[in-house]
């Protein structure tokens, strides 16, 4: 069997997978949100704010 360092490696590592792919689908949503302009944004009730403040808040 694996020794308790390594079977406590290989449970996080699912948690570490999943943190590092949340980051990257929040950037990519982010990434999107910029490239619309403010009337679109304002069509769903966001403003450029809301927006960095997010970004600032993760």
């Amino acid at each position: 069997m694996y020794a308790p360092a390594v079977r406590g490696t290989l449970l996080a590592t699912p948690s570490l997978f999943e943190s590092v792919r949340m980051k990257l689908a929040h950037s990519a949503a982010r990434r999107q949100l910029g490239e619309l302009d403010d009337r679109m944004l304002r069509d769903i009730g966001l403003t450029r704010a809301d927006i960095e403040i997010r970004r600032l808040l993760k």
